[in-house]
């Protein structure tokens, strides 16, 4: 869950895990943005990869509140053009990075790896395939590799 209505930037630095859970792990697999915290005021259910669970076990028990506190009190992040995130991209070796690059290496990933549009879309938390082509970009050899589709078969 988010504490404010702006989707995106907001709702993962001050996220809660407000989700279904695993029976097994007791963990969250399946996010929920409710209605009063999305765009379209419609809830949306966001699954969880494992990668992501592995870094919310990671997060347990640094905060009551928050999975990703800030600092050791656990009051979050409220801004993502902050310091920290600046010290976390150049920790991490990434430059010229912005929050919203994410989403679009997100997409790009995803489609690159064959992910149906519409499941991208649903992943996303896109509203129509329109959003998800403005963030889904594939790279020539991508393209390439379906030159020679139009080829009759047999």
């Amino acid at each position: 869950m988010v504490d404010e209505k702006r989707v995106g930037k907001v709702e993962i630095i001050t996220y809660r895990c407000s989700a279904t859970f695993d029976a097994d792990s007791d963990f969250c697999r399946c996010n929920w943005i409710h209605p009063d915290q999305s765009k379209s005021g419609k809830p949306i259910g966001i699954p969880l990869s494992s990668d992501a669970l592995k870094v919310l076990k990671k997060q347990r028990g640094k905060s009551e509140k928050y999975v990703f506190p800030y600092y050791e009190d656990g009051t979050p992040i409220t801004r993502v053009t902050n310091h920290g995130w600046k010290s976390a991209c150049k920790a991490a070796g990434l430059e010229d990075i912005n929050f919203h690059t994410l989403r679009h290496t997100f997409a790009s990933w995803h489609i690159q790896s064959g992910t149906p549009v519409e499941v991208l879309m649903k992943l996303g938390g896109w509203s129509d395939l329109t959003m998800v082509l403005r963030y889904a970009h594939m790279g020539e050899s991508h393209i390439a590799a379906y030159a020679n589709n139009s080829k009759p078969k047999g």
